[in-house]
């Protein structure tokens, strides 16, 4: 008798941190996170009020990205997926609130 262990291996997503900078006088909220290696792309998600949140825009080789299509008085919550070349996910933001 033969017995095969195949051991599953998972990997855990990183923890990335974001940061959000509120600029009023060019009416844009700046986004920063850590840059993961191996990572290549990231994916931004935003959502408005309680709407669910949605990929906004996929931001290629870079750990920043602006958003300046936001409105006065309004919140947005974002959060941020890296993904490596293969395009599996390595690592996920916490959401964070903003106001405009």
């Amino acid at each position: 008798t033969i017995q095969v262990t195949v051991k599953k291996q998972v990997k855990q997503f990183v923890q990335v941190g974001l940061r959000a900078t509120v600029d009023r006088e060019k009416k844009q909220i700046v986004l920063e996170w850590d840059q993961i290696p191996g990572a290549v792309k990231a994916i931004i998600y935003r959502s408005e009020g309680d709407e669910p949140p949605f990929a906004i825009k996929t931001v290629h080789s870079s750990s920043k990205f602006i958003d300046s299509s936001v409105k006065i008085e309004s919140r947005y919550k974002y959060l941020v997926l890296v993904v490596n070349q293969n395009g599996a996910g390595m690592g996920k933001s916490t959401e964070i609130s903003v106001k405009f």
